[in-house]
């Protein structure tokens, strides 16, 4: 008859019973864990339905990117941050330029983000030429559908924005959701602008000058 060696079997169920604890410190674990992500992303649900995301997403200044438009009725316009800062009443400013594909001429919009105020257009010109003030907040720190805002006054008129639901729009690179902001009171500045994570503006509807744009390529 074998003998029965009674140490190596308590040494085994001692063993046993140690990966049975470890298992369930594992699990406890993993439960934990799927809890504390499940609570951190209701914490960022909630940040984002009462607050709104962060503007700077959709308007990524210095991003590098070239984005082509076509222009209704016109030629296309290359869209590009300038790599060079601007100076613009003594402060800092990411220059954007729009080329005209057809004549090569070029138009120049100044921005700069400010805590608590957003996106500023605080400038644009031709060329390089004069700078003209133009001080309007393009987008609040931090957008939300149903929000209203005060953008500033232009031409002595109060301009108001309005951003509507996002919406997605069909493009030659596929279908991009966008913010859809509407810029109202003063007829030399009326326009809809749709905002897209990443790129920044993707189509515009000007009612002052009667343009539209319309994003068809972006490169890097």
């Amino acid at each position: 008859m074998a003998e029965i060696d009674i140490d190596k079997m308590l040494e085994e169920s001692e063993k046993r019973e140690k990966q049975k604890q470890l298992k369930q410190k594992v699990t406890k674990a993993l439960i934990a864990a799927s809890g504390a992500a499940a609570a951190v992303l209701v914490v960022f649900i909630f940040v984002m339905a009462i607050m709104g995301e962060k503007s700077v997403a959709y308007m990524p200044l210095g991003s590098g990117q070239k984005l082509l438009f076509n222009v209704k009725g016109k030629a296309p316009e290359e869209w590009q941050f300038d790599v060079k800062k601007h100076q613009v009443e003594g402060v800092e400013c990411s220059a954007l330029v729009m080329t005209n594909q057809g004549n090569f001429s070029t138009k120049q919009e100044y921005y700069r983000f400010e805590k608590k105020a957003g996106l500023i257009l605080a400038a644009y010109s031709s060329n390089y030429g004069k700078k003209y003030k133009a001080g309007l907040v393009i987008l609040p720190e931090r957008i939300k559908q149903g929000m209203e805002f005060a953008a500033g006054t232009y031409n002595n008129r109060e301009i108001t924005g309005k951003i509507s639901e996002k919406e997605e729009l069909s493009t030659p690179m596929g279908v991009i959701e966008a913010f859809k902001v509407d810029y109202s009171g003063s007829r030399y500045f009326d326009r809809v602008v749709w905002y897209a994570k990443g790129y920044g503006p993707v189509k515009i509807i000007d009612r002052a000058s009667r343009e539209e744009k319309t994003l068809v390529s972006v490169k890097q």
